[in-house]
């Protein structure tokens, strides 16, 4: 009977329901735009305190992370080791701390306490190890307790996360290997992806990029050729893809990491990892030169009057200037680079004295040499590339070569394409019956226009508590309204948080209040009250839970009156009662008073007949 009545009351409208008296949290106000962190890369081992301490100074947040060589593969034996940087060999360091090195603790406390996140870069370069690194990761057994120790290194070293450089796969190893090896990447990145989530870090994985970014037919070529780290495959389980799109030109002259090229690797590596995916990709950009002899014909390419039998004593070979060294050989021999607009590099050519023999005789002559260096506004061109594809950004190799206009061209691009900041309201109603739905909006703006496609959260925070309960996911219609129905189960707040996208930040709300009022039922157990005896009414919550305080009032001309109190026990159920004192119609309601969890409610009135 009790809850036939409470099913009754439930269905009664409240105060909320009746009106639209509605609760609107307030947008999230943005004062300043928040420049967008689109510029990473790497730090070697050897990396300087100063050049660390340069980037944190003044990057202007343009460069939101950076990855340190930290750690390498130095065989099955020693499958994780700590660069030795405090002794600048690069050897395994063994110490107490295998996990990092004092000067690897100052460059990461120097980037973090700037708001620079540091990934511990893990390399497999050296080509002694040619097979080694495949061939470990190939057991099950070892891939279990490689990514367990990687996670425990990084949470004891402090980094964000880790970024995975393993070179040797695509570069040292023979391609009839790469079956297998594709194979066991693929499940070490979903071992190692699950250990460092599951502790809060970050996993990257830089790949090279191919020199043929799509195949004769138009589609896309697997990995731009590097088809062993599965990007398909890998790139739901990672968090950055860091396409290395240099070096494009090796042993023969020519530009380093050409715009036009790194526009087709983007665009292969999109249609390989999904447009939803392409904000994790990040394009390598050089920042360093090459420097080669030239030939033709099986002959080095010399000034005039060179004999034609001339030979030099010993054998030119390709060199790897730094960009301040690259400009500085074109000033000492007199040369003006040459802006390449198609690549976005810079080139010169000048001749370069070699010792040498003609005809027995000894004989100095010059050969002719061909830069390419890839500066500042190569950097400036790739940023624009990339946030023309509408990915992350770039990935510079390497920060300790930048030239000192580096930082600051990307600090002004940043603010350049920084992210709209993104205005969200929720608008729910301050008053609602327990169980009852309770229809929540939340309204999303960007940029002075409604949002539509936004991925909203909305939380609930109960009343008398801090922390907010995740209740449900929608994404926001084409009026930018993400809509909920979630059950009113008792007081507290809702927030809404919208999660960011390529042109967004992401935003929260303000906090919006509704007030849920338990539903009260009363029936009297006295069937035929008379005057001077007692008559006791039965009431009911729901929810059904002790703790309520109940009053039992009587409607008089002046108002209702309370005549009893009780506290509900851990069913929901308590018994009032009051002596009538005359005969006649006498109308009674049973009352549950505010609480920190819920408001007041209010049972259905109770007519009843008194006799004498």
């Amino acid at each position: 009977m009790l809850a036939r009545i409470l099913r009754a009351a439930a269905a009664l409208p409240c105060a909320g329901a009746l009106g639209l008296a509605l609760l609107v949290a307030p947008p999230a106000q943005a004062t300043e735009p928040t420049p967008r962190p689109l510029s990473s890369g790497w730090f070697g081992w050897w990396a300087t305190q100063d050049q660390v301490e340069d980037l944190a100074a003044r990057n202007g947040g343009a460069t939101g992370e950076v990855n340190v060589f930290w750690w390498f593969f130095d065989g099955p034996a020693r499958p994780l080791c700590t660069y030795d940087n405090d002794s600048m060999s690069g050897d395994c360091v063994v110490s107490s701390t295998p996990w990092t090195t004092r000067r690897f603790q100052a460059m990461r406390t120097t980037l973090q306490d700037s708001q620079v996140r540091v990934l511990a870069s893990f390399t497999d370069l050296d080509p002694g190890r040619a097979g080694q690194l495949a061939t470990y990761i190939s057991s099950p057994e070892n891939r279990r307790s490689f990514a367990r120790k990687i996670r425990i290194w990084a949470k004891q070293a402090g980094v964000d996360g880790v970024d995975l450089d393993w070179e040797n796969f695509a570069f040292n190893d023979e391609r009839d290997t790469w079956p297998t090896t594709r194979a066991s990447f693929i499940a070490m990145v979903k071992r190692l992806s699950s250990e460092l989530h599951s502790a809060g870090l970050t996993l990257s994985v830089t790949v090279p990029a191919g020199w043929r970014p799509f195949l004769p037919d138009g589609r896309p070529n697997p990995g731009t050729g590097y088809w062993v780290y599965a990007w398909p495959e890998i790139i739901g389980h990672v968090d950055r893809l860091r396409i290395m799109a240099y070096d494009y030109s090796w042993e023969t002259p020519g530009p380093i990491g050409p715009r036009n090229w790194a526009a087709q690797v983007i665009d292969s590596a999109i249609a390989q990892v999904g447009r939803a995916n392409a904000e994790k990709l990040w394009i390598g950009v050089p920042q360093y030169g090459r420097n080669w002899p030239l030939s033709s014909g099986g002959r080095w390419v010399t000034e005039p009057g060179c004999p034609a039998d001339w030979t030099p004593d010993t054998t030119p070979v390709r060199t790897n200037p730094t960009i301040e060294q690259a400009v500085a050989i074109a000033a000492r021999e007199s040369v003006t680079p040459t802006w390449d607009p198609v690549a976005a590099e810079w080139t010169y050519r000048y001749f370069y004295d070699y010792a040498g023999t003609s005809g027995g005789r000894a004989l100095t002559c010059g050969i002719q040499r061909e830069v390419w260096y890839s500066d500042t506004r190569s950097a400036q061109a790739r940023v624009k590339l990339a946030m023309g594809k509408r990915i992350a950004g770039i990935a510079a190799w390497q920060f300790g070569q930048v030239t000192p206009d580096f930082y600051p061209a990307m600090a002004r691009l940043a603010l350049r394409w920084a992210k709209a900041p993104t205005a969200v309201r929720v608008r729910a109603e301050a008053e609602a019956t327990f169980d009852r739905t309770v229809p929540v909006r939340v309204i999303v703006n960007s940029d002075g226009e409604r949002v539509s496609g936004a991925s909203t959260v909305l939380r609930f925070t109960p009343a008398g508590t801090t922390s907010p309960i995740t209740v449900a996911e929608a994404v926001t219609d084409a009026e930018g309204v993400a809509r909920f129905s979630p059950a009113a189960t008792q007081s507290g707040q809702w927030t809404a948080h919208v999660r960011g996208d390529w042109a967004r930040l992401p935003g929260d709300s303000g906090p919006a209040t509704t007030t849920v009022s338990p539903v009260v039922a009363a029936r009297a157990l006295t069937s035929a009250p008379v005057v001077g005896e007692r008559l006791r009414i039965r009431a009911g919550t729901q929810p059904a839970i002790g703790a309520f305080a109940l009053t039992l009032q009587r409607r008089t001309p002046d108002g209702w009156r309370t005549q009893a109190r009780a506290t509900t026990r851990y069913d929901g159920t308590a018994i009032l009662s009051y002596v009538p004192v005359q005969r006649g119609d006498v109308i009674l309601r049973v009352v549950a008073l505010p609480s920190d969890a819920f408001g007041r409610g209010v049972s259905p009135n109770l007519r009843l007949s008194v006799g004498g």
